[in-house]
């Protein structure tokens, strides 16, 4: 199987006819939607499915997750119904209200349980990104995009929170939801302005992933360390993006607070600091000691050549 035809697989949806599959495309797209109308859009199936889905779901979720499912004609439950030939009469109960799941004052409660910490005016800044979910103006990728929260960038801050205490100041941002544009990405690294920035991407789109790296390396100088599960499916892959500087392979806690742990120490990024943090893949050509040592050479003459222009 050609290398080019296994990266156009990659980058494909689970709905779409991949050129991996052993059968002609016309083949695979008409059983598969045999499948969808004999079976996922059965009506008796349906009417025993549904009042189960929303005795446990609002209906703005449910629109989301059929949105997902089938992302050309089916906005949501209407939709299916409709398709389905399935009458509102049919169905003998509502949609989880959207008053049953709020909880009131969640902020208050959250506080009283976990109070704010207080940290030290000079604390380590570190930015969180998740960047699974395309911006809304994207309509035409074929991403899954029901949003879900960030658990792993939770954990991961959680246990730097622990370790570092006062010392550390955290912040979790996600795409679509705190940032729909890289314009509103640009003004949240501006205004929080981290010592390392942190990126996962739980999506197998690495265009998307490899664009919002570049964008982010267009104004922020400082480290950028990336984890997986990696968009592009290989770390051999993301360590190719010169914007990315460390790549997390390892157990994700205790490597992300060794990287934390150099950098507030005022270590430098080179050769010798990173090889001894296990868990983590860099391009050792660019922290190599003659490079880190021919760059320091530029950056001195850069500083002379300022020094006596002034």
């Amino acid at each position: 199987m050609p290398k080019k035809v296994i990266n156009e697989s990659i980058d494909k949806s689970y709905h779409e006819v991949t050129p991996t599959l052993p059968f002609r495309k016309e083949f695979t797209e008409k059983y598969k939607l045999k499948f969808l109308k004999e079976y996922v859009l059965n009506k008796e199936r349906l009417l025993k499915v549904l009042p189960v889905q929303m005795k446990h779901f609002t209906e703005s979720e449910l629109n989301q997750r059929y949105a997902s499912y089938f992302p050309r004609k089916i906005n949501g439950l209407k939709d299916v119904l409709k398709i389905a030939g399935i009458k509102d009469s049919e169905l003998k109960v509502n949609c989880l209200r959207e008053d049953e799941v709020e909880i009131v004052e969640a902020d208050k409660k959250i506080n009283s349980k976990f109070p704010v910490k207080i940290v030290k005016e000079n604390a380590f800044r570190i930015l969180l990104i998740n960047i699974s979910t395309h911006f809304s103006k994207d309509k035409n990728v074929s991403e899954y995009d029901v949003l879900e929260p960030p658990l792993g960038l939770i954990a991961l801050q959680s246990f730097l929170n622990r370790k570092f205490k006062e010392n550390i100041r955290g912040m979790l941002i996600k795409s679509r939801v705190d940032f729909d544009n890289y314009e509103e990405l640009s003004k949240l690294i501006s205004d929080f302005n981290p010592d390392m920035i942190g990126v996962s991407a739980m999506t197998f789109h690495k265009d998307f992933f490899h664009d919002a790296i570049a964008n982010i390396r267009k104004t922020y100088k400082k480290p950028i360390v990336v984890g997986g599960p990696h968009p592009t499916t290989s770390y051999t892959e993301v360590l190719k993006d010169k914007n990315i500087d460390i790549n997390v392979i390892g157990e994700g806690e205790n490597t992300l607070s060794e990287i934390v742990e150099l950098l507030m120490n005022k270590k430098e990024l080179n050769y010798e600091n990173l090889s001894k943090i296990p868990g983590i893949a860099f391009d050792e050509e660019k922290y190599s000691p003659e490079k880190v040592l021919n760059s320091k050479k530029v950056n001195q003459t850069e500083s002379i050549a300022t020094t006596q222009t002034l």
